[in-house]
């Protein structure tokens, strides 16, 4: 199973990684006195120079055009990272697509924009090219700083049967949400809870201040 990555250009994955990766990138688009291109066509400097630019999110063609490439190019699947549905309507956009295509692709509001959402991205693409899928990972831990959190991320990745593996142990509303310590509490409870049950992949996940987070793949060896 290959799964490919799509994203769209508010992340701001540099070029050169978006290559290496694998990793499709559908651009935003900007509009400027009532004229819209594509983002990447105008240089930095003539969009610092104007203040009348805003943006606009990608059409649901061109993120199904994105996803249809990918799988054409022997994907088995499509994961579609956006920014934030609060900030955009990328996110409604790739739904669109992703409804259209079926059950092959996806789409994960990634709640993030900027580095952080390249951070999301480039993670997801790293773990994608390994060809690790959800079913080999045996213990999810999600920082619970709020509830919804979780109950967003079961949804998203379809995680419904398997709450087990979700938390196991409790997250941060149980167990406590230690201000600069927490990323070590979630990483130990992972860490034990794979040696508990002889498993060998985990996900350690934390959510960061203003709208950022971050993930990792564990491997006990």
């Amino acid at each position: 199973m290959t799964v490919a990555i799509v994203t769209d250009s508010a992340a701001a994955v540099p070029a050169r990684l978006a290559a290496e990766c694998g990793i499709t990138v559908v651009p935003m688009w900007l509009v400027s006195d009532g004229e819209a291109v594509r983002e990447g066509e105008r240089t930095l400097g003539e969009l610092l120079g104007d203040a009348r630019i805003t943006t606009s999110a990608p059409t649901p063609g061109e993120f199904e055009d994105a996803i249809r490439s990918a799988l054409e190019r022997g994907a088995s699947d499509v994961l579609v990272l956006t920014i934030a549905s609060a900030m955009s309507a990328s996110h409604d956009a790739a739904a669109v697509a992703v409804r259209d295509v079926g059950r092959h692709a996806r789409v994960v509001d990634t709640m993030t924009a900027a580095g952080a959402q390249a951070l999301v991205v480039l993670a997801a693409a790293r773990a994608a090219n390994t060809g690790l899928s959800l079913d080999d990972v045996a213990v999810i831990e999600i920082n619970e700083a709020f509830a919804t959190v979780v109950l967003q991320t079961v949804r998203d990745l379809h995680l419904e049967d398997r709450l087990d593996d979700v938390n196991p142990n409790g997250g941060g509303i149980s167990l406590g949400h230690p201000l600069g310590a927490t990323g070590a509490r979630i990483t130990a409870t992972l860490l034990n809870e794979l040696d508990r049950r002889g498993a060998r992949y985990g996900i350690a996940s934390m959510c960061v201040g203003f709208g950022m987070a971050i993930a990792g793949v564990v491997e006990r060896v």
